[in-house]
């Protein structure tokens, strides 16, 4: 894993690498600085510092105050928790800035202005401590505001110093032109370093742009609309200095349309709103305390993204999510989270309870009992019971976990009669490693095997098919929870690795990875085919020559093709198979437990690497001639080329190519592979419309086609050499 992937879902080694390089001062110093523009990356934040020394005083007191809040911290052996959401540090450099800004044209000494900054350190290091865990408990990041508080406090027992430190400060008048608006945009970025130029604003708005396109969009949006209310305010007569504030509006659009929440189709609008917010907050601030510091400090900006996340985080809303990788880049948060997401969905991750074909008696949002805060539940009614009071089948456990409690003394209804008395009748509940618990219910008396306390793995049986409590024929009635209790509110989940068929009487040959079926849906458990299962296990690390043989015309995007291609091919330490083709450029393919499954492709790989990530994204172990399956390659939709694709695609509604598969001979004793035809779905000029591929023992894939609507390329495995696992 090295570097960040514009074409497919990406990886951080590119951060490992940078932080493994890192210095130890520029551990410290670089997520400091960073840290106050939600930038963890040490080496972004080692630039600002380049800004920063614009004022050689601020920069000195910066880095006093950095060094004497990592004393503190590691003389009391205080963990630094997060880089990107204003560390401890972030926090102390800040207030070390603003005391040098205040004390600047004190007339003290300088030992006392030392003395000052110090106390401000310790202070604000101090109370960012204290406020740090109940912040991070409530699920709020601890952004500045420990500095915001301290500052709001130095501000007002010393009002002389602070009067004579604005009296030096070089202001600029509203903007009327482009340009002088441009010039506005970066001042006001270098307003939180108590340094409004345009240099340190060039350079802060060069870091985050380096950090992350996304980020600096949106906050761009955010400054534009928190302008915009500012000035409307202004036409309405309320006095309201927004220039030394409007970095606010930034920090705000860039925390709420890309940073803290994944960025979507509505991040922008959230990013505008929230500028706009903040720009009202700062204006109430400066009219409630119009002698303090406190509606130029970034409390508004604090207080908008609290509101905002707090918001989210009472609220079930599927349109935005937070972002729980804030040491990632947004575009590559947004690629893992959304890319995942969409191919396989959110856990948990449970799989048909049922030997043998069933039907969803009842869905997600059925029209009887599945409704409110318990419509995520499904009920699986056996399809082979010869009548509706034939009691057969066993239940599995849909996931692996301990069985939390039973429920086993419970009389089956005849048919059609419930028991109202009892909803659930004769119940397990599991406690799951996934996390979570899965409620089993309805089940026959007298027919549970397991006990409270005993682990049970994946697709063990556990009991018999039964018409217990509140169920008038024969099933099983599944359902995830966060807690233990039957009756609590149930959460979503979704079914694994299953097998559907459109009519009882037709073969069940639809392989779905992860899915909700719906309402009337016919499923299956899809048990492993053990010679497909026993082949893509067998694939080994080592050396693979490939020749390449191009008919008609291809698209450029190939690039240039040679005679042979040589991969090699490697295991990382947690199994994945890494392939790197000799011109750049890595595949990683996972051996799940229901599938080879291609997980990565880095935007600079081969063609060979990308083309076999269309042909084969997934290959379900339960495969057979004839079964067919719909996957999302990790490639990006895009007719652009460049890191434009991964700039637009957050706001795309289908960003990633889908793959339609179909499996058209499974491996033999008479030495044939497993073989796969494969169709793109899209009008992207650089996609084949058929690929087909063949897997063989050992190798993995042995040959590939490509099929262009005026070319074809065809890629063949001339040799391959075994080798050891973790070559290079």
């Amino acid at each position: 894993m090295d570097a960040p992937n514009l074409e497919g879902v990406p990886n951080d080694g590119s951060l490992r690498t940078a932080h493994r390089f890192s210095t130890p001062l520029l551990s410290i110093l670089g997520p400091a600085l960073g840290g106050a523009f939600l930038i963890p990356h040490p080496w972004i934040g080692a630039l600002l510092w380049l800004g920063l020394f614009e004022n050689l005083r601020f920069a000195a007191f910066a880095l006093f105050g950095t060094v004497l809040a990592e004393s503190i911290l590691r003389l009391f052996q205080i963990r630094d928790h997060s880089a990107a959401e204003g560390n401890l540090k972030a926090n102390a450099l800040l207030s070390a800035v603003a005391a040098a800004w205040l004390t600047e044209h004190s007339g003290l000494a300088v030992e006392a202005q030392i003395l000052v900054v110090a106390c401000t350190v310790a202070a604000t290091t101090i109370l960012a401590t204290a406020t740090l865990r109940p912040l991070l408990k409530a699920g709020l990041p601890p952004l500045v505001v420990a500095y915001c508080m301290v500052s709001v406090f130095l501000f007002a027992i010393f009002p002389h110093w602070t009067l004579s430190a604005m009296a030096t400060m070089q202001w600029w008048p509203v903007p009327e032109t482009a340009q002088q608006w441009l010039i506005t945009y970066f001042r006001t970025l270098g307003a939180l370093l108590f340094s409004p130029t345009l240099g340190i604003g060039i350079i802060i708005a060069l870091a985050i742009l380096l950090w992350s396109r996304l980020a600096f969009l949106a906050g761009t949006v955010g400054w534009i609309a928190g302008i915009f209310t500012a000035v409307q305010l202004n036409q309405l007569g309320v006095v309201f200095y927004w220039m030394p504030a409007a970095y606010n509006f930034f920090l705000a659009g860039a925390a709420l349309g890309a940073i803290f929440l994944i960025p979507s189709r509505i991040s922008l609008p959230l990013a505008a709103l929230g500028g706009a917010a903040t720009a009202l907050l700062a204006a109430g601030f400066q009219h409630l305390s119009p002698y303090t510091a406190i509606g130029y400090l970034p409390l508004a900006s604090a207080l908008t993204i609290w509101v905002a996340l707090s918001a989210v985080g009472v609220t079930e809303n599927f349109l935005v999510r937070r972002n729980r990788t804030m040491h990632l880049p947004p575009e590559t948060a947004w690629q893992r989270l959304d890319y995942w997401s969409r191919r396989s969905g959110t856990g948990p991750f449970l799989i048909v309870p049922l030997c043998g074909r069933s039907r969803i008696t009842q869905g997600e949002d059925g029209l009887l009992s599945h409704v409110g805060p318990w419509r995520h539940a499904l009920d699986f009614q056996p399809v082979s019971a010869v009548e509706p009071g034939t009691y057969d089948g066993m239940v599995m456990a849909p996931a692996s976990g301990y069985i939390e409690r039973i429920h086993d003394g419970v009389s089956d209804n005849p048919t059609g009669i419930c028991n109202y008395a009892d909803n659930w009748g004769n119940f397990v509940m599991i406690r799951l490693d996934q996390g979570g618990w899965a409620l089993l219910a309805h089940l026959q008396q007298g027919s549970i095997l397991v006990g409270p306390g005993a682990r049970v793995e994946v697709g063990a049986f556990i009991a018999r098919v039964g018409n217990s409590g509140r169920s008038p024929i024969p099933h099983v009635h599944l359902q995830c929870q966060p807690t233990a209790d039957p009756s609590e509110p149930t959460i979503p989940f979704q079914l694994a690795n299953f097998l559907s068929a459109p009519d009882i009487s037709q073969p069940f040959q639809h392989w779905h990875s992860a899915a909700m079926p719906s309402q009337g849906s016919l499923v299956s458990p899809a048990p492993a085919n053990p010679a497909v299962q026993s082949l893509l296990a067998s694939a080994a690390p080592g050396i693979a020559v490939w020749s390449i043989e191009v008919e008609g015309t291809v698209p450029n995007i190939l690039g240039h093709q040679g005679d042979t291609e040589r991969v090699t091919v490697t295991l990382d330490a947690a199994g994945q198979h890494l392939l790197r083709g000799d011109r750049g450029g890595m595949m990683t393919v996972q051996l799940s437990p229901d599938a080879w499954r291609v997980g990565e492709v880095q935007r600079n790989c081969s063609a060979l690497l990308w083309l076999l990530a269309l042909a084969v994204p997934s290959i379900p172990y339960a495969a057979t001639p004839g079964m067919k399956w719909d996957d999302l390659a990790p490639l990006l939709a895009s007719r652009l080329r460049g890191s434009l694709p991964l700039f637009f695609a957050p706001y795309r509604s289908k960003p990633f190519v889908r793959v339609r598969c179909h499996c058209t001979a499974a491996p033999d004793g008479e030495g044939h592979g497993l073989a796969i035809v494969s169709e793109t779905s899209g009008s992207l000029p650089w996609l084949p419309t058929r690929l087909q591929c063949r897997l063989d023992r050992l190798c993995g894939p042995a040959s590939l086609q490509a099929d262009f609507p005026h070319g074809r390329i065809t890629y063949t495995l001339v040799s391959f050499e075994p080798g050891l696992p973790f070559g290079r």
